[in-house]
């Protein structure tokens, strides 16, 4: 799912009172913090602790009908199996309600790269190379766990309050297998456009590359303030662009001061051949470590945070003690967040012929809710007993991490 826009200022609906209690207990939701597809993010504090949390809640309804259940199942799974790690973001809780998915999430208050670069303007090398450090690190942990991210892109990359970065959304993420430098596992098209492969675009398969390839991409747009490959015409003209056209660096106007070594760099990571792309090797990101234009680097020193950032965060908004900022924003905050979680039952998706393949393959499965003998769809959330609490038990899904249980 495409991850939501900041929409910072709105206050939570004092009306969602009762449906916030039933879905986070313990918990007095702040404002709304962005939206996407299927997700609503709301900021909300802790009572016991006063700690914030980003809750991002999804609706059953709109991920079965879009076919989308496997995304949330991969998100949880790649927060658990990747996290905690300094530079991805913290799942602190999942469970599920009648009618929705809930992940709560660490708020990470310094926006994310794109409103850092509409903020400060192109970055100059020695700025972005701090920010592709961190970034290098952290798919290298989501590599190291087998997941590929498939969608590193400018909203997706967090900046906490320090100026650190955490990468978030995985809902598009993928598993592969292990195996010998360039196997090809993954067969479907995902991600955003502009920093998709040329193989996802040939649908030969891909890897862990992919991900290299988009770190190209990035790393061009943090210097030239706008893609490799133009995004103002078709699709279609797009994928050509990817598939066919080989950039000219040396002659590019944006990129008049950059040094050899990071034209190289992005030169490298753009090739399209995953073959002989940088980071191609078994060894994967020691590969895109030791290029030269890393040289210098202090490769511990930013894994412990040692290093200061180069730029300020962008600061988020007073919490006013949730108070309304704006009646519109609460408006439309109202509309979002019943969308999400306050939809009606869901006991006729047995009618829909989009569910139907996934109810019979058994995928979920109908729960007795509040009394009541109405079905509700439970996605199945349990991973086999393979990532266990520090308590010794499995997340299902009626409980949270916390072992507390949820309303159901």
């Amino acid at each position: 799912p495409p991850s939501p826009r900041k929409r910072r200022g709105a206050a939570w609906p004092p009306g969602l009172a009762a449906t916030t209690s039933t879905v986070l207990p313990g918990c007095e939701p702040i404002r709304l913090l962005g939206e996407g597809t299927f997700g609503t993010v709301v900021l909300v504090r802790e009572r016991s602790t006063g700690q914030l949390f980003a809750a991002k809640a999804m609706s059953k309804l709109q991920l079965i009908e879009a076919q989308q259940l496997a995304s949330i199942v991969t998100e949880r799974q790649v927060l658990r199996e990747a996290g905690p790690h300094p530079f991805v973001v913290q799942c602190h809780s999942g469970f599920q309600t009648p009618d929705a998915v809930v992940l709560v999430l660490e708020y990470v208050s310094g926006g994310d790269m794109y409103d850092l670069l509409k903020m400060h303007g192109c970055l100059t090398e020695e700025q972005m190379r701090f920010y592709l450090a961190e970034i290098v690190i952290a798919v290298a942990e989501l590599h190291r766990h087998d997941f590929v991210f498939r969608d590193l892109k400018l909203e997706n990359i967090l900046i906490d309050e320090h100026g650190h970065v955490r990468l978030t959304d995985f809902g598009l993420a993928g598993k592969f297998v292990s195996g010998e430098p360039g196997e090809q596992a993954i067969f479907d098209i995902s991600g955003t456009a502009i920093y998709q492969a040329p193989e996802m675009l040939a649908d030969k398969g891909h890897g862990r590359v992919v991900d290299w390839w988009a770190l190209g991409v990035l790393a061009y747009v943090l210097l030239a303030g706008r893609p490799p490959f133009a995004a103002n015409e078709s699709r279609e003209q797009l994928h050509h662009r990817i598939l066919n056209e080989e950039l000219d660096l040396d002659n590019d106007d944006k990129l008049v001061s950059t040094s050899d070594a990071c034209k190289d760099f992005i030169r490298r990571l753009l090739d399209k051949d995953p073959a002989t792309r940088l980071g191609s090797a078994r060894s994967d990101a020691v590969d895109v470590k030791k290029h030269p234009f890393f040289d210098g680097i202090d490769w511990g020193g930013v894994e412990n945070l040692d290093l200061p950032p180069p730029l300020s965060p962008a600061k988020a908004p007073p919490l006013l003690n949730g108070a309304p900022t704006n009646p519109q924003e609460v408006k439309e905050a109202r509309e979002r967040l019943a969308d999400k979680m306050c939809k009606p039952s869901l006991g006729g998706l047995r009618r829909k012929k989009s569910s139907k393949k996934a109810l019979d393959a058994g995928e979920y499965k109908p729960v007795q809710v509040l009394g009541s003998s109405s079905e509700r769809v439970s996605i199945g959330l349990d991973f086999g007993g393979t990532n266990k609490l520090q308590s010794g038990k499995t997340w299902t899904g009626t409980a949270d991490d916390y072992g507390r249980e949820i309303v159901r």
